[in-house]
């Protein structure tokens, strides 16, 4: 009996701590002040990766920002990320005083790793430039250092493919594969699409987006100007966005609050993506539908435009990106007795998620109604 009410809280502690498909993890990069969590406790965030967990903070700092994420319905990442001594701001903690790095991780990880509100950790930033191929073993050696003590998840954040050359190795021992792309405003903002969707069809591993939101300006390493480095616009996030989910992302991590705080428009961006994350949260249950029942369609579409199908709840919807500045067409016919071919515009930049019966069904009534007022004249 012990034995059994054991393995039902092992199981349900697995449970609580599982990135599942049906909730989108929506949050922000960050750092560890009781403001950001102020920030997003009233909106569908729900989640801050903030750096500097592990480093000159002290144990009664912590322990008060973790209760303070708690009380608010904030989950934080608990970041590990500079415990590797080929960081620049490698910790040197009072209350942690270990030279050995796996040891390092497992005090952190014995102190904090019970509190609610710690969802998962964050174990590297980067590693493919911050450590090297050549020292990737220590990513292997501290997540078992992290995972003998806690069964939270790990999460990792790499270069995209085909920089990164580490996911084969890091994917067998982290639970959630994290990738960015920061295309504004130079690149193409299918980047991210791309760069998301190598990883979504290459492991079985959660995916979880990092999508621009700041201007490059705002780090010294870009060495750019308000210009050749400006955040992009309210609609290249929400495209962004959209473009990670239709890729499969599981979550959106937005990168940083902490940048968005400086940018002159902070408060109206920061109301714009409170919005739009309650539109992610209730279209990505359409998106991420495992639902298979589908009348027979057919898309014309040309590259540039990002379309699924999915069908949710008795309804057929469609989901479609235009990533670039100019207008789109596509069509789409549903074949029945009769092919019923349907023109949907999509303006510079944008995103629809429609569903199909009705508009199908409105132009079946629509041209049932033509051809009986056709006959009627006629006679």
């Amino acid at each position: 009996m012990v034995l059994r009410k054991l393995i039902v809280s092992v199981f349900f502690i697995f449970l609580a701590n599982t990135v599942y498909a049906d909730e989108l993890i929506l949050g922000f990069y960050g750092f560890a002040v009781k403001t950001d969590i102020d920030i997003i406790s009233d909106s569908s965030f729900k989640y801050l990766m903030p750096y500097g967990m592990e480093g000159n903070k002290n144990t009664a700092f912590l322990e008060d920002y973790l209760n303070y994420a708690e009380e608010k319905g904030v989950k934080i990442i608990f970041s590990l990320k500079d415990v590797y001594r080929e960081s620049r701001w490698y910790p040197k903690t009072k209350w942690c005083p270990y030279k050995d790095e796996s040891k390092l991780i497992e005090c952190i990880i014995k102190r904090f790793g019970d509190y609610k509100s710690v969802y998962g950790w964050y174990m590297a930033d980067e590693p493919t430039d911050s450590l090297g191929i050549g020292k990737r073993a220590k990513l292997e050696r501290n997540a078992k250092a992290i995972k003998k003590f806690s069964s939270k998840p790990i999460f990792i954040n790499d270069q995209p493919f085909p920089r990164g050359k580490m996911w084969d190795y890091i994917s067998g021992f982290s639970d959630v594969l994290m990738t960015h792309s920061y295309p504004v405003p130079e690149d193409p903002l299918t980047n991210i699409y791309w760069a998301l969707k190598e990883l979504t069809v290459s492991y079985d591993k959660p995916v979880i987006a990092v999508v621009q939101a700041h201007g490059k300006y705002q780090h010294p390493f870009y060495k750019r100007d308000l210009i050749t480095g400006r955040p992009p616009t309210y609609q290249e996030i929400k495209v962004m966005s959209y473009l990670s989910l239709v890729a499969g992302a599981e979550g959106i991590l937005y990168f940083a609050l902490s940048d968005i705080k400086k940018l002159s428009d902070s408060h109206q961006r920061l109301n714009f993506l409170k919005k739009l994350g309650d539109e992610l949260k209730t279209d990505y249950q359409i998106i991420s539908s495992k639902e298979k029942t589908l009348k027979d369609y057919k898309l014309n579409k040309d590259d540039e435009v990002y379309a699924i199908l999915r069908h949710y709840n008795d309804k057929d919807y469609l989901i479609a990106v235009n990533s670039t500045n100019i207008e789109k067409n596509i069509y789409i016919t549903q074949l029945m007795d009769k092919e019923i071919t349907k023109q949907i515009r999509l303006t510079p930049l944008d995103v629809k998620v429609m569903p199909l019966e009705k508009s199908f069904n409105h132009t079946l009534k629509s041209n049932n109604a033509k051809s009986r007022k056709t006959k009627n004249k006629k006679l």
